[in-house]
């Protein structure tokens, strides 16, 4: 096989999603491009870019899977991990939760790279120009940071209502107790 030498006609090297992925432009792109198609004219170009597309979907999904059902199950993981924990508070547990909180993480941010991607934003400053997108996402993730349910003793409580007296009545006893926990 010919090496090619790049030239000013050439375009600038992409990033690949989340980072920079070893050689995936010369070992995909290019066995999959130089592959004949049987047809000539711009029939050749439309042939060429549809059977890359479906290369490259098949192995996003291979190499990245599906980036929300991963994003459930992590929150899954770390909700079992919770109760778990809270049932058996043990250093094995402790640990268990700790390691599904940064996988979770990480899957929160792959999302974020994927959106920021698909809304093609190709650029993240400080100052004024970004700040619509900050509360943009800020505005995202508000319903991730609100309590949807809470444990009070054997009951779970779910209604908004309940909730608050229930979290005014625990803080109310931790901070009057008589004898407070050492730090």
């Amino acid at each position: 096989m010919v090496g090619h030498i790049p030239t000013y006609h050439d375009p600038p090297p992409t990033s690949v999603f989340v980072g920079s992925l070893p050689a995936i432009d010369t070992i995909l792109v290019t066995a999959n491009w130089s592959y004949p198609t049987g047809v000539n004219s711009i029939l050749n170009l439309v042939s060429k870019l549809r059977r890359l597309k479906q290369c490259l979907e098949h192995w996003n999904r291979s190499y990245f899977g599906d980036i929300f059902e991963s994003l459930q199950q992590g929150k899954d993981a770390v909700s079992t991990a919770e109760r778990v924990y809270d049932v058996v508070p043990s250093n094995a547990n402790l640990i268990e939760l700790n390691h599904c909180t940064t996988q979770w993480q990480h899957a929160l941010a792959v999302e974020e790279d994927y959106w920021r991607q698909k809304s093609a934003c190709k650029w993240v400053l400080q100052g004024e120009r970004n700040t619509r997108y900050f509360h943009s996402l800020v505005k995202k993730k508000r319903p991730c940071t609100l309590i949807s349910f809470i444990m009070d003793g054997d009951h779970t409580l779910t209604a908004n209502d309940d909730i608050r007296p229930s979290g005014a009545a625990f803080y109310h006893q931790l901070l009057t107790a008589t004898n407070p926990a050492p730090r």
